[in-house]
């Protein structure tokens, strides 16, 4: 357990610097168009009060949810972005140990520590960077919704729920699904995906030149398992759809089992320094 303490901490101080820029990247602009739209917002609105001398106007009161709705055309791309570098990092996190100048997933595999230590820290690494990005997310959320009470008055603000923002928003709705099944779904079919991908990358750098079509084969019957109850038994009337859906759940569960297995063993005994 030190050792893969000490292999966490070391990939992510790594990812700090991706990280960073990523949350950074994603501060300023959903910060910058939300002052920006908001700030207008309340001149425009300031603005026909004066001119109807304190008489009722004619633009409706501003919601936290309606604004939110209406800048998400500026939410999603930084959204989407984080989402690209993540994935891009799945394959960047063990083919930068084997193609960088010191060859360092030799020094790697030569620790005095299960090899097994290796697979679980990246793929905690990335889970961690995710959930990170995610919190970050929910925390900007907060903040903004601090920033609108504080920049609309009173009088040109009307109350709108906190979820109703979430809903409003495709980015947010699809990063944080309001329904707990919903979310360990989303999180879970993610995981398993980095857990097949992290196994497909070692069947590769195995077998090489042949390892490229092992991987690639690798990834379709992962696939092909978990599409086959819902494609298959789905059009099926034997099955109730609960049923249908336990036995998903079950095959994703082998996937990844048999993933997991096939990467330790894939380190244990193919990999050679």
């Amino acid at each position: 357990m030190r050792n893969f303490g000490k292999l966490l901490n070391y990939e992510m101080r790594r990812l700090r610097y991706v990280l960073a820029g990523l949350m950074g990247l994603t501060a300023f602009i959903q910060l910058g168009t939300f002052l920006w739209k908001t700030t207008g917002d309340v001149a425009i609105r300031q603005e026909q009060l004066a001119r109807s001398n304190g008489a009722e106007t004619f633009l409706p009161d501003m919601t936290f949810a309606e604004l939110m709705n209406s800048l998400q055309g500026w939410f999603i791309p930084p959204v989407f972005l984080c989402i690209a570098v993540m994935v891009i990092y799945v394959f960047l996190i063990w083919y930068r140990d084997w193609f960088s100048r010191d060859t360092f997933i030799y020094r790697l595999l030569m620790l005095p520590a299960a090899r097994r230590n290796i697979y679980l820290s990246k793929l905690s690494a990335i889970l961690l960077s995710v959930f990170s990005l995610l919190a970050f997310q929910l925390v900007l959320i907060v903040v903004l919704r601090w920033l609108f009470h504080v920049i609309v008055p009173a009088e040109f603000r009307e109350h709108s729920y906190f979820a109703d923002a979430l809903l409003t928003n495709q980015a947010w709705e699809l990063l944080l699904p309001r329904n707990l099944w919903d979310f360990l779904f989303s999180y879970g079919l993610g995981t398993l995906g980095v857990i097949v991908v992290f196994t497909a990358i070692l069947l590769e750098r195995s077998y090489r030149g042949v390892g490229i079509f092992y991987g690639i084969g690798y990834v379709v019957l992962a696939f092909v398992a978990l599409m086959w109850p819902f494609v298959f038994l789905g059009l099926s009337s034997f099955f109730y759809p609960s049923e249908v859906a336990a036995i998903g759940l079950f095959m994703a569960a082998v996937v990844a089992v048999v993933s997991l297995w096939l990467g330790f063993r894939l380190l244990h005994r193919k990999i050679t320094v």
